[in-house]
């Protein structure tokens, strides 16, 4: 289990009126660095790049994207420092596996280890000291009312009051979904993860084609690392900013099936099991009779369990699934050898 916290907020401030509000509304904030770090791993699995270096990369794009951001009290510079550090970690991953051949599966774990590392290097043996986001930074990733929409009954409050940030994953997601289905180049991108060979045979660049969607997709993982420093944790330094997130983004493309507008509500359900997990007391305490075991404490662990036993499940079903819609790209985790073709 991935031992999730949530840091900034306070449970015990939540009014029985309020507590449904209160979790969906939060569930959707947790959900957000998933949907990045989603996205980002399936544009690299749709041209046939396993890699399993979301959780570094997303490390890596905390440090750096938190780091700016502080500098220059820029959310926006801090993003673009998330995406390309983010993004240079795809192009290691790219030049060892593309250039050199590499195995994708152990090139994927060593960004990952090197990623976590060196925020734990970072966090506790430099001792860095807690840096404060600052007034201007702080207004740029507050939650704010979105317009009229904000003043709906109960949907208002859940949906249209939170960070930019949320509002530009739900974009990116569809903008890609998009993309991915219905452009040339999404074409290119999905010919490329199905048969690089046949691909390659039409005038397709096979290995500038994994460089490019690789990177880029290792940047939106960045963005998703430096996401939940900024809402999650609310900007406070912690050596376990990512903490499992990246592991669950690379099970969230199976369960999305590959596809960026399911990876949405794929992101939100696992962004509710999580919540519950804090959540569960106040749940409990406000509808005793319906959801009152949720305060049972002898196992309260499972719902600790419950986002990698629904994981489990996901994957059981997707491998039993015949469809070709279900099935991940042909090519996936295979290098391409072009002397073969």
């Amino acid at each position: 289990p991935i031992g999730f916290r949530l840091w900034v907020v306070h449970w015990r401030n939540v009014t029985v009126e309020n507590s449904i509000v209160y979790f969906f509304f939060y569930s959707i904030l947790i959900a957000t660095p998933l949907l990045f770090a989603t996205l980002g791993e399936i544009l690299m699995e749709k041209n046939g790049s396993l890699n399993l270096g979301v959780e570094g990369t997303m490390a890596i794009g905390a440090i750096f994207g938190y780091l700016f951001a502080f500098k220059t009290q820029s959310l926006f510079v801090g993003l673009l420092a998330a995406f390309i550090f983010g993004g240079l970690m795809g192009l290691l991953y790219s030049l060892l596996t593309v250039t050199f051949k590499a195995n994708q599966n152990v090139t994927g774990l060593a960004i990952t280890i090197f990623g976590v590392a060196l925020q734990l290097m970072l966090g506790t043996a430099f001792k860095l000291p807690q840096i404060e986001l600052g007034s201007k930074l702080s207004k740029l990733i507050a939650s704010k009312p979105f317009g009229h929409l904000a003043q709906i009954p109960y949907l208002g409050n859940i949906f249209f009051k939170h960070s930019a940030l949320v509002y530009l994953a739900g974009a990116l997601a569809i903008f890609l979904g998009i993309f991915i289905k219905h452009t040339k180049s999404g074409a290119k991108l999905r010919a490329v993860g199905e048969n690089p060979a046949a691909a390659d045979a039409v005038g397709i660049d096979v290995d500038r084609t994994r460089y490019i969607y690789t990177m880029i997709g290792s940047g939106i993982a960045g963005i998703g690392g430096l996401c939940i420093v900024l809402t999650i944790h609310n900007g406070a330094w912690n050596t376990l900013w990512i903490n499992g997130y990246g592991w669950i983004a690379v099970a969230l493309v199976i369960f999305s099936n590959w596809s960026p507008f399911r990876a949405i509500f794929a992101s939100l359900l696992f962004g509710m099991l999580l919540t519950l997990s804090v959540h569960k007391s106040v749940l409990a305490a406000a509808y005793p009779k319906t959801l009152g075991f949720l305060s049972n404490e002898s196992i309260s662990e499972v719902y600790e369990m419950l986002p990698f036993i629904l994981t489990a499940v996901i994957i059981v079903l997707s491998s039993l699934g015949k469809k070709k819609r279900n099935q991940a790209p042909a090519s996936l985790g295979l290098n391409y050898f072009r002397e073969d073709r």
